[in-house]
C-alpha cells in the first residue's frame, strides 16, 4: 500500500477543500443586496423626477390660469373707461375687478412658493443622482474585482481538480480500492498521521504505545482505535 500517495492525494483535495471554501460568497451576497439597493433607489428617483414633472405641470396651469386672469382684468379696465355702462354695471365691474386682482395675488404668491419649492426639490434630486452615480460606479469597481478575484480562484480550483483526477487514475489497483472504500467511508480525511509522535492527528486521541510502534514500523492497516482511521508513519 503506497500510504506516501495516498497521503499526498488526501493533501490535494484537503487543499481543494480550503480553497472552496476560501470562495468569496458573503462578498458575492453583499454585492447582490448592494444591487438590490441601488437599483430601488434608482426606482425611488425615477418616481421623484415624475412627481417634479407633475409639480411642473402643474405651475404651468396656475401661469395659464394667471394669464386669463390679466387678460381680463386689462379688458375690465377698458370698459371702466369706455362710457358704455351704467354706473351699477360698473360698480358690478369695480367689484369683479377688485376680486380678480385678489385672485392674481394669490396665484402670483402660489406661483412663487411652488416655483421655489420646485427648484429646491429638483437640486435636491440632482444631489441624489449624483451621489447615487458616484455609486454605483464605486459599486462596478467592486464588482470587477469581485470577479477577477473569483475567476482566478475558479481557475485555481480547475487546475487542481485536473491534477487531482490525474493523481486518481495513476493509482494502481490496490492503492485505488482502498482510496475509494475509505473516501466512500470518512471522505477527504481518510489518512491520519502522527502528531508530536503520538497523538492521532486526526481525532487527538493520544495514541497506545504498540500502536505507535506499530506505525512508526511502518505495519500496514494500523488503525486509531478512536476514529479508526488508518495510520500512516508521517509526524507534523
Amino acid at each position: 500500500m503506497n500510504y506516501n500517495q495516498l497521503y499526498e492525494l488526501q493533501c490535494m483535495r484537503i487543499r481543494r477543500e480550503a480553497m472552496e471554501k476560501s470562495y468569496p460568497r458573503e462578498r458575492e451576497l453583499k454585492l447582490r443586496r448592494r444591487k438590490k439597493e441601488l437599483l430601488l433607489e434608482k426606482k425611488d428617483l425615477i418616481l421623484l423626477e415624475e412627481k417634479l414633472r407633475c409639480q411642473m405641470k402643474d405651475i404651468h396651469r396656475l401661469q395659464d390660469e394667471k394669464q386669463t386672469i390679466v387678460e381680463e382684468i386689462s379688458k375690465i379696465n377698458e370698459d371702466l373707461y369706455s362710457n358704455r355702462f351704467t354706473p351699477k354695471e360698473l360698480t358690478s365691474l369695480q367689484n369683479r375687478l377688485e376680486n380678480l386682482e385678489s385672485t392674481l395675488a394669490n396665484r402670483n404668491t402660489r406661483i412663487d412658493k411652488e416655483n421655489t419649492l420646485l427648484m429646491t426639490k429638483k437640486a435636491d434630486l440632482k444631489d441624489k443622482k449624483n451621489s447615487l452615480v458616484d455609486r454605483m460606479k464605486d459599486y462596478e469597481g467592486k464588482v470587477e474585482e469581485y470577479l477577477q478575484e473569483r475567476n482566478r480562484l475558479l481557475e485555481k480550483l480547475k487546475l487542481l481538480d485536473e491534477q487531482i483526477t490525474e493523481f486518481i487514475s495513476e493509482l494502481d489497483e490496490t492503492d485505488r480500492a482502498f482510496y475509494d472504500k475509505e473516501n466512500t467511508k470518512y471522505g477527504i480525511r481518510m489518512l491520519s498521521v502522527l502528531k508530536k509522535g503520538r497523538f492521532c492527528s486526526n481525532c487527538s486521541m493520544l495514541l497506545e504505545s504498540d500502536t505507535i510502534h506499530a506505525v512508526k514500523s511502518n505495519q500496514e492497516g494500523v488503525r486509531c482505535q478512536s476514529c479508526d482511521r488508518v495510520l500512516y508513519n508521517f509526524e507534523e
